[in-house]
């Protein structure tokens, strides 16, 4: 969606609609995502890495799954945060979902910080 609204032939930031839904695919799969990760760190003790999963019959750290929990962070702060950038800042009227998405990672990311660092507002 952001690649669309960025590289089109039209001049970049006009106005996107997409079908509803695409739209309602996207805004389920983000919640179900944004649910994932605060849950992960609000179980996650404080200085201990949220990323690192054990091998239970083992009791060792699980390479392939700790891997797979590095790239699902990496994709899901480039994702937020392109959606931050492109669809907030730089071009705010051009599609909502993008810009839905944007402002909605921006407070799940500080949900999750407070979760993580036992922060009570």
């Amino acid at each position: 969606m952001m690649m669309y609204l960025v590289f089109t032939s039209e001049e970049p930031g006009h106005k996107v609609d997409f079908h509803r839904n695409i739209t309602l695919i996207v805004n389920n799969v983000g919640g179900l995502i944004f649910a994932i990760v605060v849950a992960k760190l609000a179980i996650t003790k404080r200085g201990k890495n949220p990323l690192l999963i054990m091998n239970r019959t083992k009791n060792m750290p699980s390479r392939p799954a700790t891997g797979l929990a590095l790239i699902y962070a990496i994709v899901w702060i480039l994702t937020g945060l392109s959606c931050l950038v492109v669809g907030v800042m730089l071009y705010p009227g051009a599609n909502k979902t993008i810009s839905d998405i944007g402002t909605s990672w921006i407070g799940v990311s500080v949900a999750a910080g407070y979760s993580y660092f036992g922060v009570n507002p």
